[in-house]
């Protein structure tokens, strides 16, 4: 080989060596779950997160395997919960409230490239504040080995820094019930009746808040054959207190035509920046015969007392409904005995008294 073909074949040797370091790489992914849109958490709340780690290792680091995982908050007041714990093959070293490690108990459990990515459930105690924020870990690191057996000698570690992973909102509808006039939550009415919407909204925030509504006010209705009016608002607007609660009642009246089901779907706020995550109500069925249960009183017994059901029959019709036929079946699997009804089993007539006659009809079970 002269001299002229030996420089050129140390080039092309060179070339090659650079271009393969330069594409060798440690790196990593992460996906959160819940995904960061749907991350939408009360302040104050307790919250889990979870991380699915892969190793997306390259060139000569492909070989090398993720075997310990830190995560960082940046300690601006959400903290991690002690209950956090590792995934199965996997061990928590080391944990404060601002950051947990975790290291895979044998060279099988780590994460390799092509293989199965891990899981990392974390639990928040998630900080308050005075308005809606943005919140985050501060960092994500991964440390790589090439050891397979005994102790894992660290080869390299990879960091990446994160930002606004989820949302804290400040305010809370802690309930959205569709009630009947005097409070009791109920299903469904018959048509020509009135029922209230009731939200119940808490400040999570740490100073007291005033001037909160429903957005929009009233809530958004999704009927479907129901033409709902509102007849009044009382609570709006509310002024609370850094933890407290207050309730904004809606009431709505229907027509003796209705046929069909509605519900409602609201935020809570005070302005732009302090507001709650959007609120869905139970759905209401709106009818001219309606079939509805009362909660059983009392609600908390003891093994071997007797629970009364009622079942409260209405009807909206202009004329008597004839040969009917009662049943009381308690749902597959619920925890109670027969003893008698239901009471009457069959009803000749339920007649009609403007806007609605009711009958009722009773049901006895012992609870096992």
């Amino acid at each position: 080989m002269n001299l002229r073909s030996f420089i050129l074949a140390v080039l092309i040797l060179t070339f090659s060596l650079l271009h393969n370091v330069a594409h060798a790489a440690r790196n990593f992914t992460y996906a959160q779950s819940p995904a960061t849109a749907a991350a939408i958490f009360n302040m104050g709340s307790v919250q889990t997160l979870s991380y699915q780690i892969t190793n997306t290792n390259t060139g000569g680091n492909v070989g090398e395997r993720i075997y310990e995982m830190r995560f960082v908050l940046p300690g601006t007041g959400t903290v991690f919960s002690s209950s956090t714990s590792a995934p199965t093959g996997w061990t928590r070293t080391a944990f404060s409230t601002v950051s947990v490690t975790f290291q895979a108990t044998s060279w099988a459990n780590t994460i390799a490239v092509g293989g199965a990515p891990v899981s990392f459930p974390l639990n928040f105690l998630m900080r308050s504040a005075s308005a809606d924020l943005s919140d985050s870990l501060k960092s994500i690191r991964a440390s790589y080995t090439l050891s397979t057996t005994g102790n894992f000698n660290r080869t390299g570690r990879t960091t990446i820094n994160t930002s606004n992973l989820w949302t804290l909102k400040s305010l809370a509808i802690t309930s959205f019930q569709i009630t009947d006039t005097l409070g009791t939550p109920i299903t469904a009415i018959a048509a020509g009746s009135s029922f209230r919407l009731v939200m119940t909204i808490k400040n999570n925030t740490t100073a007291s808040v005033s001037n909160i509504v429903s957005n929009p006010a009233p809530p958004t209705a999704f009927s479907v054959g129901v033409t709902q009016v509102l007849t009044s608002t009382v609570g709006s607007p509310l002024t609370l207190a850094a933890g407290a609660s207050g309730t904004i009642t809606f009431t709505y009246s229907t027509v003796a035509t209705d046929s069909g089901t509605i519900y409602f779907t609201a935020t809570a706020s005070s302005g732009a920046n302090i507001t709650s995550a959007l609120a869905t109500s139970n759905t209401l069925a709106v009818g001219r015969f309606v079939a509805s249960l009362k909660p059983a009183a009392p609600i908390c017994l003891y093994a071997g007392a007797n629970l009364t059901v009622t079942m409260d029959l209405t009807n909206g019709y202009p004329y008597n409904i004839t040969n009917v036929t009662t049943n009381l079946t308690p749902v597959a699997g619920a925890p109670v005995t027969y003893i008698s009804g239901p009471t009457p089993a069959t009803i000749a007539s339920i007649t009609t008294t403007p806007p609605a006659a009711v009958t009722n009809v009773v049901g006895v079970y012992q609870v096992n």
